[in-house]
């Protein structure tokens, strides 16, 4: 999948610039995944809130989208 693909690409960039936290896009992937699940797509949704938390570790709003998502 594209969006996969480009996620990952973000991922990579993250490390290599040493960005500490990208809440934006976070929150960002956090809204589409709460989408995903509205449609049912569970699987979606939690892909979506993993890179969410990997782009910003700190961010206790993704860090409880992802206990959700795992929780569901």
């Amino acid at each position: 999948m594209a969006a996969d693909k480009s996620l990952k690409a973000l991922l990579s960039l993250k490390g290599d610039v040493d960005a500490q936290d990208l809440e934006s896009f976070s929150i960002g992937l956090i809204r589409a995944a709460e989408d995903q699940r509205k449609r049912n797509d569970e699987e979606g949704a939690l892909r979506l809130v993993e890179y969410a938390a990997s782009l910003s570790p700190s961010l206790p709003y993704a860090r409880l989208a992802l206990a959700q998502a795992y929780a569901q």
